[in-house]
């Protein structure tokens, strides 16, 4: 499981990157919560992201990221940020990545500030 886990992330790092931001860190952990992705956007905003990797597009992708895991990253984002001493604008987003096996390739839904309520 983690090594799908790991292609999942990879190919999310590199569509993050294609999008110019820069990654900062990967699967930063704390006391039981993670975030897989901490990068800086174009704008300077700090992002943290969540990658799914899903066998087909789910019907409620709000689902996908419930409160609790959200809650968690959230966390270990606050003890990035106190570890890092960083400050300015940030977000938390969500990578849903589904797989086209017929063409071989991978569709990508980015879900912006998934961290605001009733996103």
């Amino acid at each position: 499981m983690r090594v799908r886990g790991d292609m999942g992330e990879h190919i999310a790092r590199r569509y993050i990157q294609a999008a110019g931001f820069v990654i900062v860190a990967n699967n930063f952990c704390v006391q039981g919560a993670e975030v897989d992705i901490i990068a800086r956007a174009p704008d300077g905003c700090l992002v943290f992201f969540e990658v799914k990797l899903r066998a087909r597009e789910p019907v409620d992708h709000a689902a996908v990221l419930p409160r609790a895991k959200l809650a968690r990253m959230q966390k270990a984002a606050r003890a990035f940020l106190t570890q890092h001493q960083c400050g300015g604008a940030m977000r938390f987003d969500l990578l849903l990545l589904i797989p086209n096996e017929a063409a071989r390739t991978m569709c990508v839904i980015w879900h912006k500030n998934v961290g605001l309520t009733g996103w």
